[in-house]
C-alpha cells in the first residue's frame, strides 16, 4: 500500500467572498493510507487518508468508514481551484507541493510518497481531476467593480473573457477570447489585473470584492486544461 504525509507549509489569510463552485456526485479517482517513517518525521510531518474526487481534494484523519464519514473531510479543497507547483526529494522520500486558492487566500501543502511512481500517480490524478473537473464547470460568474460600475465577471472555458453590466439589461461592456490575454495578475486582496495587448483601454483593473486567488487559480486550470487538450504542456 502506497504512503502519503503531508506537511502545512504556509497559509495567507486575506479575507474575500465566498466563491461557488458546483460540486458534481463523488467518484473514487484516487486514494490511500499514509504514515510517517520515524520518530523524527513525526515531528514534522501528519499523517493522513488522502483522496481526489471528481471535484475535491480531500484529507481525512483516519480512512472514512461510513458515507458520513465520507462526507465530513478534515480538509477538503475544490480541484479546479487548485495547482500542482513542484516535485523533488529534500528527504529519503519524494515530495511535491500543491497550491490551494481558498477564500482566504491560499494554502501550500507539501506531500509526499514512498516511490517516484508513487509520487507521479498522486501528481497526474491531481492534474487530470483539475483538468476535468474545468471541462465540467466550464463557466465561472462572479460579481466584481470596472471603473466605479458594478458588473458581473464572466469567463467560459470554450468563449473567453465577457464582462457584463449589472441589473436586468446585462449590457456587455468588453469581450476576449483566450487568446488576447498577455498577462494577469493580482494583489492577494482584491483587486484583478487583465492585459488583453498594448494600450490603456486593454489593460483592464477589476475589483473582486474580495480575494481574487480563486479565480485566478481557476482562469490558470482552464487555460491548462485547453493547452492539455492540444496535446501541449502547459
Amino acid at each position: 500500500m502506497m504512503r502519503l504525509d503531508l506537511e502545512i507549509d504556509l497559509l495567507f489569510i486575506e479575507i474575500g467572498d465566498r466563491i461557488n463552485i458546483p460540486i458534481t456526485n463523488d467518484k473514487i479517482l484516487f486514494q490511500n493510507m499514509s504514515s510517517s517513517e520515524s520518530s523524527e518525521d513525526m515531528d514534522r510531518w501528519q499523517s493522513v487518508f488522502a483522496a481526489v474526487t471528481d471535484s475535491e481534494l480531500r484529507f481525512y484523519e483516519s480512512a472514512p468508514w461510513s458515507g458520513e464519514a465520507w462526507r465530513a473531510p478534515a480538509e477538503a479543497y475544490s480541484l479546479i481551484a487548485t495547482r500542482l507547483v513542484g516535485s523533488g526529494k529534500r528527504a529519503e522520500l519524494p515530495e511535491f507541493s500543491i497550491r490551494c486558492a481558498t477564500v482566504e487566500g491560499v494554502i501550500t501543502h507539501s506531500l509526499r510518497a514512498e516511490t517516484h511512481r508513487d509520487l507521479a500517480g498522486w501528481a497526474k490524478a491531481l492534474v487530470n481531476g483539475s483538468h476535468a473537473s474545468a471541462v465540467t464547470q466550464r463557466e465561472l460568474v462572479c460579481r466584481c467593480v470596472w471603473k466605479g460600475r458594478p458588473a458581473q465577471l464572466v469567463i467560459h472555458y470554450e468563449n473567453g473573457f465577457t464582462l457584463l453590466e449589472a441589473g436586468t439589461g446585462s449590457r456587455t461592456l468588453w469581450r476576449y477570447s483566450f487568446d488576447k490575454l498577455r498577462n494577469s495578475s493580482d494583489d492577494g486582496k482584491r483587486y484583478l489585473w487583465l492585459d488583453f495587448g498594448s494600450g490603456e483601454e486593454t489593460e483592464v483593473e477589476l475589483d473582486m470584492e474580495g480575494c481574487p486567488k480563486p479565480i485566478v487559480f481557476i482562469l490558470h486550470n482552464f487555460l491548462s486544461a485547453k493547452i492539455h487538450r492540444l496535446g501541449l504542456s502547459a
